[in-house]
Protein backbone atom coordinates (compact mmCIF):
# COMPACT_ATOMS: atom_id res chain seq x y z
CA UNK A 1 0.00 0.00 0.00
CA UNK A 2 1.45 3.25 -1.14
CA UNK A 3 0.33 6.98 -0.38
CA UNK A 4 0.70 9.12 -2.63
CA UNK A 5 -1.44 12.55 -1.89
CA UNK A 6 -3.27 14.33 0.36
CA UNK A 7 -7.01 14.94 -0.09
CA UNK A 8 -8.76 17.28 2.42
CA UNK A 9 -6.45 16.31 4.97
CA UNK A 10 -6.80 12.84 4.54
CA UNK A 11 -3.87 10.56 2.68
CA UNK A 12 -4.79 8.45 -0.11
CA UNK A 13 -3.22 4.80 -0.72
CA UNK A 14 -3.44 2.92 -3.90
CA UNK A 15 -4.22 -0.62 -2.99
CA UNK A 16 -4.61 -3.57 -5.07
CA UNK A 17 -8.19 -4.15 -6.51
CA UNK A 18 -7.82 -7.75 -4.96
CA UNK A 19 -7.47 -6.90 -1.32
CA UNK A 20 -10.77 -4.36 -1.38
CA UNK A 21 -14.13 -6.37 -0.15
CA UNK A 22 -17.19 -4.57 -2.08
CA UNK A 23 -19.69 -5.15 0.86
CA UNK A 24 -22.73 -7.41 0.51
CA UNK A 25 -25.40 -5.09 1.69
CA UNK A 26 -24.26 -2.54 -1.16
CA UNK A 27 -27.86 -1.89 -3.19
CA UNK A 28 -27.65 -3.20 -6.91
CA UNK A 29 -24.77 -1.93 -9.42
CA UNK A 30 -26.02 -0.02 -12.78
CA UNK A 31 -23.85 -1.63 -15.44
CA UNK A 32 -24.24 0.96 -17.71
CA UNK A 33 -22.29 3.03 -14.90
CA UNK A 34 -20.05 0.88 -14.41
CA UNK A 35 -18.96 1.31 -18.00
CA UNK A 36 -19.20 4.84 -18.18
CA UNK A 37 -16.55 5.28 -15.43
CA UNK A 38 -14.45 2.42 -16.68
CA UNK A 39 -14.08 4.46 -19.65
CA UNK A 40 -13.19 7.87 -17.74
CA UNK A 41 -10.56 5.67 -16.01
CA UNK A 42 -9.02 5.02 -19.32
CA UNK A 43 -8.55 8.43 -20.54
CA UNK A 44 -8.17 10.48 -17.78
CA UNK A 45 -7.67 7.78 -14.22
CA UNK A 46 -9.52 7.87 -11.41
CA UNK A 47 -9.85 11.21 -10.18
CA UNK A 48 -11.90 10.35 -6.72
CA UNK A 49 -10.56 7.96 -4.03
CA UNK A 50 -12.82 5.41 -2.84
CA UNK A 51 -13.63 4.61 1.33
CA UNK A 52 -12.17 1.30 2.37
CA UNK A 53 -11.90 0.46 6.40
CA UNK A 54 -9.27 -2.16 7.51
CA UNK A 55 -10.25 -5.78 8.45
CA UNK A 56 -8.82 -8.43 10.42
CA UNK A 57 -6.97 -10.89 7.91
CA UNK A 58 -5.56 -7.44 6.22
CA UNK A 59 -7.60 -6.99 3.95
CA UNK A 60 -9.63 -3.89 3.24
CA UNK A 61 -13.88 -3.53 3.20
CA UNK A 62 -14.93 -1.37 0.66
CA UNK A 63 -17.45 1.67 2.12
CA UNK A 64 -18.09 3.71 -0.32
CA UNK A 65 -17.37 3.65 -4.47
CA UNK A 66 -18.50 0.00 -4.96
CA UNK A 67 -19.54 1.25 -8.84
CA UNK A 68 -15.25 2.81 -8.83
CA UNK A 69 -14.23 -0.73 -7.77
CA UNK A 70 -16.10 -3.21 -10.14
CA UNK A 71 -15.10 -0.03 -13.15
CA UNK A 72 -11.78 -0.43 -12.31
CA UNK A 73 -12.13 -4.24 -12.55
CA UNK A 74 -13.83 -3.76 -16.39
CA UNK A 75 -10.74 -1.39 -16.82
CA UNK A 76 -8.12 -4.32 -16.36
CA UNK A 77 -10.18 -6.79 -18.21
CA UNK A 78 -10.12 -4.76 -21.12
CA UNK A 79 -6.44 -3.11 -20.99
CA UNK A 80 -5.07 -6.36 -18.96
CA UNK A 81 -1.31 -4.82 -19.72
CA UNK A 82 -2.04 -1.50 -17.54
CA UNK A 83 -0.62 -1.97 -14.36
CA UNK A 84 -3.14 1.17 -12.81
CA UNK A 85 -5.91 -1.03 -13.40
CA UNK A 86 -5.07 -3.32 -10.81
CA UNK A 87 -5.25 -0.93 -7.98
CA UNK A 88 -7.47 1.44 -6.59
CA UNK A 89 -6.77 4.49 -5.06
CA UNK A 90 -8.60 4.48 -1.54
CA UNK A 91 -9.00 6.53 1.55
CA UNK A 92 -8.66 4.40 4.99
CA UNK A 93 -11.14 5.44 7.82
CA UNK A 94 -11.14 3.60 11.19
CA UNK A 95 -15.08 2.84 11.13
CA UNK A 96 -17.02 0.55 13.73
CA UNK A 97 -19.60 -1.77 11.46
CA UNK A 98 -22.22 0.90 12.49
CA UNK A 99 -20.13 3.56 11.49
CA UNK A 100 -19.63 2.07 8.65
CA UNK A 101 -22.91 1.31 6.91
CA UNK A 102 -24.15 4.65 7.59
CA UNK A 103 -21.46 6.12 5.52
CA UNK A 104 -22.16 3.42 2.99
CA UNK A 105 -26.02 3.97 2.76
CA UNK A 106 -25.23 7.84 2.97
CA UNK A 107 -23.67 8.16 -0.28
CA UNK A 108 -26.26 5.54 -1.72
CA UNK A 109 -28.56 8.45 -0.38
CA UNK A 110 -26.83 11.07 -2.87
CA UNK A 111 -28.05 8.71 -6.12
CA UNK A 112 -30.98 8.99 -7.83
CA UNK A 113 -33.66 7.47 -6.40
CA UNK A 114 -37.44 7.28 -5.82
CA UNK A 115 -38.88 8.46 -2.58
CA UNK A 116 -39.66 5.44 -1.24
CA UNK A 117 -35.94 4.04 -1.89
CA UNK A 118 -34.42 6.99 0.38
CA UNK A 119 -36.64 5.91 3.07
CA UNK A 120 -35.37 2.04 2.89
CA UNK A 121 -31.81 3.89 3.57
CA UNK A 122 -33.04 6.22 5.88
CA UNK A 123 -34.29 3.65 8.17
CA UNK A 124 -31.12 1.53 7.94
CA UNK A 125 -29.34 4.85 9.47
CA UNK A 126 -32.05 4.89 11.90
CA UNK A 127 -31.32 1.18 12.81
CA UNK A 128 -27.43 1.91 13.19
CA UNK A 129 -28.19 5.16 14.78
CA UNK A 130 -30.43 2.85 17.60
CA UNK A 131 -27.39 0.76 17.98
CA UNK A 132 -24.35 3.18 18.20
CA UNK A 133 -26.79 5.13 21.45
CA UNK A 134 -27.05 2.08 22.92
CA UNK A 135 -23.80 1.23 22.99
CA UNK A 136 -23.15 4.41 23.96
CA UNK A 137 -26.07 7.03 25.63
CA UNK A 138 -23.94 10.30 25.40
CA UNK A 139 -24.19 9.89 21.16
CA UNK A 140 -26.23 12.26 19.54
CA UNK A 141 -27.01 14.13 22.77
CA UNK A 142 -30.04 16.59 22.80
CA UNK A 143 -30.99 15.04 19.05
CA UNK A 144 -33.80 13.41 18.42
CA UNK A 145 -33.85 10.13 15.85
CA UNK A 146 -35.18 12.08 13.25
CA UNK A 147 -32.74 14.94 13.59
CA UNK A 148 -30.39 12.51 13.59
CA UNK A 149 -30.79 10.64 10.52
CA UNK A 150 -31.09 14.32 8.66
CA UNK A 151 -27.55 15.22 9.99
CA UNK A 152 -25.87 11.76 8.87
CA UNK A 153 -27.34 11.88 5.74
CA UNK A 154 -26.91 15.76 4.71
CA UNK A 155 -22.89 14.56 5.29
CA UNK A 156 -23.56 12.99 1.53
CA UNK A 157 -22.96 16.77 0.90
CA UNK A 158 -27.23 17.39 -0.26
CA UNK A 159 -28.67 18.78 2.92
CA UNK A 160 -31.38 16.50 3.94
CA UNK A 161 -34.16 17.91 6.72
CA UNK A 162 -36.43 15.53 9.36
CA UNK A 163 -39.23 16.20 7.77
CA UNK A 164 -37.73 14.53 4.31
CA UNK A 165 -36.67 12.13 6.15
CA UNK A 166 -40.25 10.85 7.94
CA UNK A 167 -42.05 11.77 4.64
CA UNK A 168 -39.81 8.94 2.42
CA UNK A 169 -40.00 6.67 5.23
CA UNK A 170 -43.91 6.95 5.21
CA UNK A 171 -43.44 6.54 1.55
CA UNK A 172 -41.46 2.96 1.88
CA UNK A 173 -43.43 1.81 4.54
CA UNK A 174 -46.74 2.67 2.47
CA UNK A 175 -45.11 1.01 -0.63
CA UNK A 176 -44.18 -2.13 1.38
CA UNK A 177 -47.68 -2.69 2.99
CA UNK A 178 -45.96 -2.69 6.46
CA UNK A 179 -47.74 1.29 7.18
CA UNK A 180 -50.62 2.28 8.56
CA UNK A 181 -51.17 3.78 5.24
CA UNK A 182 -50.62 0.81 3.37
CA UNK A 183 -53.33 0.55 0.53
CA UNK A 184 -53.25 4.17 -0.53
CA UNK A 185 -52.35 5.62 -3.69
CA UNK A 186 -49.27 7.91 -4.60
CA UNK A 187 -51.19 10.92 -4.53
CA UNK A 188 -53.11 9.99 -1.13
CA UNK A 189 -49.87 9.18 0.05
CA UNK A 190 -47.73 12.82 -0.93
CA UNK A 191 -50.97 14.52 0.04
CA UNK A 192 -51.17 12.86 3.82
CA UNK A 193 -46.75 13.35 4.15
CA UNK A 194 -47.28 17.24 4.01
CA UNK A 195 -49.75 16.91 6.97
CA UNK A 196 -48.60 17.61 10.98
CA UNK A 197 -48.09 14.01 12.80
CA UNK A 198 -52.32 14.52 14.05
CA UNK A 199 -53.44 14.67 10.99
CA UNK A 200 -51.70 12.16 9.41
CA UNK A 201 -52.94 9.91 12.39
CA UNK A 202 -56.48 11.18 11.95
CA UNK A 203 -56.04 10.39 7.67
CA UNK A 204 -54.78 7.00 9.38
CA UNK A 205 -58.35 6.68 10.94
CA UNK A 206 -60.25 7.71 7.98
CA UNK A 207 -58.89 5.08 5.95
CA UNK A 208 -58.57 2.19 8.35
CA UNK A 209 -62.38 3.02 8.98
CA UNK A 210 -64.18 4.18 5.79
CA UNK A 211 -61.81 3.24 3.08
CA UNK A 212 -59.82 5.10 0.43
CA UNK A 213 -62.56 7.22 -1.52
CA UNK A 214 -63.61 8.57 2.37
CA UNK A 215 -60.28 9.28 2.40
CA UNK A 216 -60.09 11.43 -1.00
CA UNK A 217 -63.17 13.59 0.82
CA UNK A 218 -61.24 13.95 3.71
CA UNK A 219 -58.48 15.09 1.91
CA UNK A 220 -60.33 17.66 -0.19
CA UNK A 221 -61.72 18.80 3.04
CA UNK A 222 -58.55 19.45 4.47
CA UNK A 223 -57.49 20.92 0.78
CA UNK A 224 -59.77 23.51 1.17
CA UNK A 225 -59.36 24.45 5.12
CA UNK A 226 -55.75 24.90 4.57
CA UNK A 227 -56.11 27.02 1.55
CA UNK A 228 -58.88 29.50 3.79
CA UNK A 229 -56.26 29.51 6.56
CA UNK A 230 -53.62 30.34 3.93
CA UNK A 231 -56.38 33.61 2.94
CA UNK A 232 -57.19 34.61 6.23
CA UNK A 233 -53.19 34.77 7.06
CA UNK A 234 -52.67 36.62 3.95
CA UNK A 235 -55.49 39.13 4.73
CA UNK A 236 -53.78 39.58 8.33
CA UNK A 237 -50.89 40.78 6.50
CA UNK A 238 -52.14 43.29 4.59
CA UNK A 239 -54.52 45.12 7.42
CA UNK A 240 -51.47 45.35 9.26
CA UNK A 241 -49.44 47.02 6.32
CA UNK A 242 -52.69 49.19 6.26
CA UNK A 243 -52.37 50.29 9.38
CA UNK A 244 -48.32 50.35 9.97
CA UNK A 245 -49.46 53.36 6.50
CA UNK A 246 -51.48 55.30 8.97
CA UNK A 247 -49.33 55.25 11.80
CA UNK A 248 -46.16 56.41 9.13
CA UNK A 249 -48.89 59.09 7.83
CA UNK A 250 -50.14 59.90 11.46
CA UNK A 251 -46.08 60.97 11.51
CA UNK A 252 -46.15 63.84 8.41
CA UNK A 253 -45.99 60.60 6.05
CA UNK A 254 -47.34 61.80 2.15
CA UNK A 255 -49.19 59.62 0.24
CA UNK A 256 -49.49 59.68 -3.27
CA UNK A 257 -53.19 59.23 -4.69
CA UNK A 258 -52.83 55.50 -5.62
CA UNK A 259 -51.39 54.56 -2.17
CA UNK A 260 -54.54 56.65 -0.72
CA UNK A 261 -57.00 55.23 -2.80
CA UNK A 262 -55.81 51.51 -2.27
CA UNK A 263 -55.24 52.26 1.83
CA UNK A 264 -58.91 53.76 2.16
CA UNK A 265 -60.76 50.81 0.08
CA UNK A 266 -59.03 48.06 2.04
CA UNK A 267 -59.85 49.88 5.34
CA UNK A 268 -63.79 50.24 3.68
CA UNK A 269 -63.51 46.23 2.98
CA UNK A 270 -62.62 45.52 6.45
CA UNK A 271 -65.06 47.55 7.99
CA UNK A 272 -68.25 45.83 6.17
Amino acid sequence: MESFEIVDYESVFRIACKDVVPRSDNRALDPSVIDEIAQSFEKVGQTAPVIVRRLMDGRYELVDGHHRLAAKEAAFKHHPGNAEHREICCIVRDLTDAEAEIQMVVANIQKPLSIAEKGRLYERIGIRVDELRASNPAAFAGMDRGSVIASCASKGGTSVSKATVYRSINEAHAEDGTHEYAGTNARQRKAVSRMRTEKRKEAAKVLAQDGMLALDDWIAVQACAKASSEVDASLRKIYSAVAEIRRAEAKGAMLNMQTSLLVKTIEEIRNG
